[in-house]
């Protein structure tokens, strides 16, 4: 028990009153004429010995009257960890402000509910307590101390983000400006409906701090149920016009609502709708498929018919549908190879270029999506560093090495892709022993897979390795175990390897059904962007084809409201980057613009662990070192008083003192005193 104004304890010296009053009064004797006397003497003692005892009981419950009123005064207080909460207290309080906040109860919806609790929480502390208000936005004007009226608008202009935190990123923000505020004792307050998404108190290293109090402060939304879109892509990596394209819809399905309508928009226009039946299933992946009819940059928007969390019932996207796609074959003769040029010739959409090692112009190859090394001798080294740019930035390379291929020159390129060696020419007949099916290098080019497939015969090659480290992995695999064609991922970009050269000396690959796996290959270079992005994330954007010049810089514009955002920029080598660091806040479809000539569209989404509306139990999985407080917001302020200032004893001591004040008076009536 302690006492927070102990000051008043000085007030026990007033128990000496009633001991001097009962001190100065203990002699005095009142005279009784009896008209016999041959009983006084024993009466005198019996009266003498009664009226001491009754005297001495009155003294003690009148002292006790003092005794009790005067600790009632000190503001007497139980306090569990024997460590009180006094002036100038540290308090730091994070405020979940995420979507999934947005569920709604009979009063409204649980931000309006935190809010509420966040503010009984600031008027239960002493005026002179300074306060952190933390939001998942993360700004840095929140990295700092406030007042109680600062603290108290902080709460009220809090509205809803985007932006997804966990519980480690809350404490760690928190912990850095008690951090940068030495000698404070940190009271540390959470008020979040606390998703089973965002509840990592195992990633929370630096916790607990022995000398905080952690208190979560849960607000739920009863019968809460929520469907939403989880992520979609194509089946393809390239579309083309006049293709059926293929959408894959993954939906997750919290609710026990088994078919939910789903539509499909491009380009504000609806194109098609299904209803998504779940059959019992969690989740489940739906498929759409449409015709493209025209080429270019293109809107897509996806929604749901549910009546859980609103904020993610629409989903955007956005896919471009190149005109052409540029591939450039380089090799030692003048004379175009006649397997690539016939293979490709007629196409709408590929267009092939064919040049000699000599005339080649380096400034040209930003232009082609992939590179087609045929049968080349050597490899300058002028060339390997422009090829390791070009596939890091996202472009393919495919290798035909010819049988007189110098090994020193291959090899200072093949090391800078994953360790992949070229070695020493063989001639032997082996056929193709196995095939990786499953590749996406494969993909369309057969229905169905054949029981005893007709794999291409190999005259001679060069014999191709690599280390055990290397994550190169071979999609044909000769008799000898040695692969025939290897394909490894470089940053951005695709390298692709054969043991063979593009002819019919070694090897009858260029007239198989399996030579058409180079225009999987070819495609692969093809960077059409990205389907969406997160907002509210800190994410970059890059764009290979713009280069700042002047002092125009490029925006980002809206399609519906068109408002401009200019985020941050970089120029390097590889292209222009957007550091987006969270600058979109809002679902939707952004354009592009520099000087006024649109140049891509960003689709942006939710965060989609914002939608999952499972809730952790806090009550089994919290550690000890924190306490819940599930009192309502009218309530809050007395339950936080007690936690913070301990449990107040006055009132015991108040009724003791009544008690022990009724108690003298039934006996000064009952003696008549």
């Amino acid at each position: 028990m302690q006492f927070l104004y102990p000051n008043m304890l000085f007030g026990l010296f007033a128990v000496s009153i009633p001991v001097i009053i009962h001190l100065l009064n203990i002699h005095r004797y009142k005279k009784v004429y009896f008209t016999q006397t041959n009983l006084v003497a024993d009466l005198q003692k019996q009266s003498h010995r009664r009226s001491t005892l009754r005297q001495w009981i009155i003294l003690i419950m009148r002292m006790l009257v003092i005794i009790m009123l005067v600790m009632a005064f000190s503001g007497p207080v139980f306090s569990p960890d024997n460590d009180l909460a006094g002036e100038g207290e540290h308090v730091s309080i994070y405020l979940d402000n995420s979507y999934s906040m947005e569920a709604r109860k009979q009063d409204g919806h649980l931000l309006h509910e935190a809010r509420r609790k966040a503010e009984a929480l600031v008027e239960a502390f002493d005026v002179s307590t300074r306060f952190q208000v933390l939001t998942n936005d993360f700004p840095g004007r929140q990295q700092r101390w406030l007042s109680r009226e600062q603290a108290l608008e902080a709460i009220e202009e809090t509205h809803f983000s985007p932006a997804f935190r966990t519980l480690s990123q809350a404490f760690h923000r928190q912990h850095e400006l008690f951090r940068n505020t030495p000698g404070v004792k940190p009271w540390v307050y959470v008020i979040s409906d606390f998703q089973s998404s965002m509840y990592d108190l195992e990633q929370a290293a630096e916790m607990p701090d022995s000398n905080a109090r952690y208190t979560f402060l849960p607000v739920r939304a009863p019968d809460v149920s929520n469907v939403y879109i989880d992520s979609v892509w194509f089946t393809t990596p390239v579309l083309f016009q006049g293709q059926r394209a293929g959408l894959n819809v993954r939906i997750i399905n919290q609710d026990a609502q088994e078919t939910v309508p789903l539509k499909l928009f491009l380009n504000n226009t609806q194109r098609l709708a299904l209803n998504a039946d779940f059959q019992g299933q969690q989740q489940s992946v739906f498929s759409m498929n449409f015709g493209i009819r025209n080429t270019g940059l293109h809107y897509g928007r996806l929604e749901l018919s549910h009546p859980g969390l609103a904020f993610d019932n629409s989903f955007y996207f956005r896919f471009q549908v190149p005109r052409s796609v540029g591939v450039l074959v380089i090799s030692e003769k003048e004379t175009p190879n006649r397997f690539l040029e016939a293979y490709f010739k007629g196409d709408s959409l590929v267009n092939t270029t064919f040049t000699s090692l000599s005339a080649l112009d380096y400034q040209s190859l930003p232009v082609y999506a992939s590179i087609v090394l045929d049968d080349l001798e050597h490899i300058p080294s002028g060339l390997v560093a422009a090829l390791d740019e070009q596939v890091s930035s996202g472009s393919s390379l495919i290798i035909f090495p010819g049988h007189q291929a110098s090994e020193a020159s291959y090899n200072a390129l093949l090391s800078r892709f994953d360790q992949v060696r070229l070695g020493e020419a063989r001639e032997q007949e082996m056929r193709v022993r196995d095939m990786a099916w499953e590749s996406d290098a494969f993909q369309g080019i057969f229905q169905d897979r054949s029981a005893s497939p007709d794999y291409p015969v190999v005259f001679h090659d060069r014999r191709l390795s690599y280390t055990a480290e290397a994550t190169a992995r071979e999609l044909l695999t000769l008799e000898d175990g040695s692969p025939m064609l290897l394909k490894t991922q470089h940053q951005k970009g695709s390298v692709y390897i054969f043991s063979v050269a593009c002819n019919r000396k070694s090897s009858n690959f260029v007239g198989h059904w399996l030579f058409s796996v180079v225009y999987n290959m070819v495609l692969d270079g093809v960077q059409t962007g990205r389907l969406y992005h997160i907002a509210g994330a800190n994410e970059t954007y890059s764009n290979q084809n713009v280069e700042l010049t002047g002092d125009e810089v490029p925006v980002l514009r809206d399609v519906i409201s068109e408002k401009e955002i200019i985020p941050r920029v970089m120029q390097s080598k590889e292209g222009l980057s957007f550091i987006l660091e969270g600058a979109i806040k809002q679902s939707g479809i952004w354009d592009l613009f520099y000087r006024e000539e649109k140049l891509d569209a960003l689709a942006f989404n939710y965060d989609g662990r914002e939608s999952d509306i499972q809730m952790a139990d806090i009550e089994a999985q919290r550690p000890g070192w924190i306490s819940v407080m599930t009192e309502s917001p009218q309530a809050i302020g007395l339950a936080i008083e007690r936690e913070q200032r301990g449990y107040p004893l006055w009132p015991w001591f108040i009724v003791a003192a009544l008690i022990f004040l009724l108690g003298e008076t039934v006996l000064l009536r009952w003696w008549k005193l």
